[in-house]
This record gives structure tokens, sequence and C-alpha cells, in this order.
């Protein structure tokens, strides 16, 4: 279940006049109605009563306005800005920003990240989607009945969306390989064997290696990692740790299998034997038993 986060928006205050092209935020908390005729004289401040509603005024060189109405999230914004050529709005609660350009006076962004609730490493999912929406001349662009709702412009601009995933790891190395164990149940943690949802994603082992280098001391743990990864079908996480294992010790048999496998699942069959005639030299050198399949392959 993804928990989408509230946005700040912090502002610096500059007094003067709204420059050509450029954007400007309006806390309409701190106004007066006097003042925001004055100011708006199209617009009916009523529309706006709802704690942390806001507009974002933007001027072109032509003298054209567009404005956007939404609310802003926590402290740190003041009545007015000038001097932006652009300006993030959040526009719903928790529901993302989006970024106007004032030359154009189009929407041509929208950001929002969401936590993933359940999720035992702390997932952040930061994602950025490229618009191209119109202000409306004169009048304010809402959410909720003047922009297709979120969910749609998603899916409609999925091929432009751009995401980033960010970790907080916070469990030691033992912790975190513990539940990935086979033989490990705990009703009050979900298994990997049940559940690999929660265990899946390469940015997560990327994290635990950034956390935890490869080292003498973690070597073992992480090609321990390796295989139960590989028997849970995780194979590009598999692949993954075994090789910062490879890179890091060239002698480690069971990462050239989990490599062979890995690769052999994945349909690149050249990849694939490469590690599995590293692994057979290893392992007839080691005494270790070779699958007969294995062997088959490299003969």
């Amino acid at each position: 279940m993804n928990i989408l986060k509230g946005i700040t928006l912090t502002l610096l205050f500059f007094p003067g006049y709204l420059l050509a092209a450029e954007c400007r935020a309006i806390d309409l908390q701190n106004i007066t109605d006097e003042q925001f005729q004055e100011k708006f004289p199209s617009l009916n401040k009523s529309d706006y009563k709802n704690a942390g509603a806001a507009l974002v005024e933007c001027q072109n060189d032509s003298g054209q306005k567009g404005y956007l109405g939404g609310y802003l999230h926590g402290p740190g914004y003041v009545e007015q800005i000038s001097g932006k050529k652009s300006l993030y709005m959040v526009v719903t609660p928790g529901g993302g920003a989006m970024t106007i350009n004032a030359a154009t006076l189009n929407i041509v962004k929208m950001s929002y990240e969401g936590y993933e609730q359940h999720d035992v490493d702390g997932l952040l999912t930061t994602c950025e989607v490229l618009i191209d929406h119109p202000l409306t001349i004169n009048k304010v662009t809402r959410y909720e009945t003047d922009l297709a709702p979120f969910s749609e412009y998603l899916a409609e601009k999925a091929e432009s969306k751009t995401c980033q995933e960010s970790y907080e790891i916070t469990r030691s190395l033992d912790e975190i390989l513990m539940p990935l164990n086979p033989k490990y149940d705990d009703t009050d943690f979900i298994p990997a064997k049940s559940n690999s949802y929660y265990y899946s994603r390469i940015g997560r082992y990327t994290a635990y290696l950034k956390k935890y280098p490869m080292s003498a001391d973690t070597v073992q743990q992480y090609t321990q990692m390796a295989v139960w990864l590989l028997s849970y079908q995780l194979h590009n996480e598999a692949i993954l740790v075994a090789t910062n294992v490879v890179n890091f010790d060239n002698s480690i048999t069971q990462a050239y299998f989990v490599l062979g496998r890995g690769y052999e699942a994945l349909g690149d069959n050249a990849k694939a034997n490469e590690n599995y005639k590293r692994f057979v030299e290893l392992a007839q050198s080691q005494g270790i038993d070779i699958p007969a399949d294995i062997q088959q392959r490299v003969n």
C-alpha cells in the first residue's frame, strides 16, 4: 500500500511586483478579502476557505496570467514570491506537486513520492511525470475539475515517468539475512518464501551493499544471500549480489553457481556458460559435486 507523503513548499520573500514570465505563490490564509479582490478581481475568495489553500499566479511575456489552485503542506510559505521562472505547487493533500512554466503558462511536470507502508527497509519512491497542460487564462485551473485525475495522468504519461527508489537501512546484515533463510518462519514477519515482493528490487540490494560494503567480514553473508535469492527465483537480485561477491573474491564457487543459474533463467546462455565453466573449474579443484546438467553444458 502506497502512502503518499505530503510535500513541503518552502519559499523566500521578495518585495516588489510580479515581473513578466514569472510566477508567485499566494498564501490565502494571510490575505484580507479586500486584498484578494484587488489582486484577483476575477476570482472568488470563498472558493479558497480550506486551511492551507493557496494559489500560484503566473504571467507570461505577453501579459497573460494563469492560476493554479491547490494546497500548501507544512510551514515555510509566505504571501508573495516574485522572480521565479517556474514554481512547484502542491495540488492535492499528499497527492504530489506540479511545476509551472511561466513563459508558456503550462504545467510541465508532476512530482510525487510515496512510502511503501510495510516495506522492511523503508522504501521511498520518488517519481516525476512530464506533462503538458495549459493553465486557463485569467481563471483558476483546479486539479479536481480542470485536470485529469492523478492516476489517469500517470497512465497516460507512463512513458515519460521516471522514478527513483531510496531505502532507509536500519537492520544489521544478520537481521537482513535471517528471514531469507528458507527455514525461517516467523508469523510476525513475512518470509521471503511466501511473499518475495518484500525482498525484491535491485535498489534494495544496492542499498545493502552501500550500507555494508563487501569485505572479508561480509562476503560469506552475501554469498549465502545470493544462494537464497536464487531459490526464490529473484534472479536479477541474486546476480547483483553474486557479481559483487566474485568481484571481491573470484574463488567463491557458490557465487559462480548462482550466476550460472541466474543467467540461464534469464535466457542469457553465453553468460550462463561462462559462469558455469568457472564454477566447474573451482568445483573440481575443491572436490565439490557438479550437477549433471552443468557438466554436460561445459563439455
